[in-house]
């Protein structure tokens, strides 16, 4: 039976599905089945990916998840599907911009505790399951032909999502 993994779960306990950090890449696999493919990263890491859902592993335990590739052009960047998975991305679906301000009104909705936070020198929203979600806090201007700020916080626009408990 395919299983659903709700966005919002994740957020809340940092669990993907039934995948939790420390699992081995050979038990994700069993339980996400297949990955899209291999990630290069640094040695000894290793990583998989699902669509763009990167999990990497370190001695042979995950030690992190993303998806840093919110892009309302690439919808299909923030969705996946296979034999034994569906990922509902719910109001993290790529269908248009999103900005800070309605990602708060959606969590407070579904009563996901979050605060603000520092990182990266911009602001973040870090979930009570220690998820980041990452905004960036600049736009390209063509009058200025370069990126400017965004001065409002809560106008700042959608990344992705991080999960990497070890690395706070």
């Amino acid at each position: 039976m395919k299983r659903e993994i709700k966005i919002s779960d994740f957020l809340k306990t940092g669990k993907f599905g039934t995948v939790e950090i420390n699992d081995s890449i050979k038990t994700v696999i069993e339980k996400l089945g297949e990955p899209d493919g291999n990630i290069n990263v640094s040695k000894p890491n290793k990583g998989i990916h699902y669509s763009m859902y990167e999990l990497i592993f370190s001695n042979d335990k995950l030690e992190s998840i993303q998806n840093d590739r919110f892009d309302p052009k690439y919808p299909e960047l923030t969705e996946f599907e296979n034999d034994k998975f569906k990922l509902n991305s719910e109001f993290l679906k790529a269908d248009r911009i999103q900005r800070l301000g309605e990602i708060e009104s959606e969590l407070d909705k579904l009563n996901i505790e979050y605060n603000i936070i520092d990182y990266c020198d911009r602001k973040a929203i870090k979930t009570i399951g220690n998820v980041v979600i990452d905004f960036n806090d600049e736009v390209w201007s063509d009058n200025q032909n370069g990126f400017v700020k965004i001065e409002n916080v809560k106008d700042y626009v959608l990344i992705g999502i991080r999960y990497y408990p070890n690395n706070e």
